[in-house]
């Protein structure tokens, strides 16, 4: 999945975000297509918290296949004081794996539960406030 969202605490405007290199998946050079137009699309508005989900492939197909794993994702809006800085993100697919440790399905959660703190705090640190991810 890849999923925008305003982790941010205000509302962001005119959110503009490019990708390098474009998107691409295994479900195909249609899909890859529409999923590096909607992805480009300007967002008007995006309020804190919400969410914009996106299904870019089927995890195992990914990566055992030779398509880019690493991407960049430049972020630009405005927020409540004008234009805010652009926020450069690199995901890293690779790292971003990591191994079932138990078969719990409370402690997957509680382990998935942290691993977004620690993204966002990663993000927050980055740019001095919140944003944009």
């Amino acid at each position: 999945m890849l999923v925008i969202e305003n982790i941010g605490q205000t509302l962001a405007r005119n959110v503009r975000i490019s990708v390098s290199p474009p998107l691409q998946t295994t479900l195909g050079a249609e899909r890859a297509a529409t999923l590096n137009r909607v992805v480009g699309r300007p967002i008007a508005t995006l309020p804190p918290t919400r969410r914009i989900p996106f299904v870019m492939d089927v995890g195992h197909q990914l990566f055992s296949s030779e398509l880019p794993k690493v991407y960049e994702f430049r972020v630009e809006s405005d927020g409540p004081f004008g234009r805010v800085d652009p926020l450069i993100y690199t995901v890293d697919l690779p790292r971003r794996t990591r191994p079932v440790r138990s078969q719990c399905a409370g402690h997957r959660a509680r382990g998935a539960r942290r691993d977004v703190r620690e993204e966002r705090g990663v993000f927050d640190s980055a740019s001095g406030r919140g944003g944009v991810a």
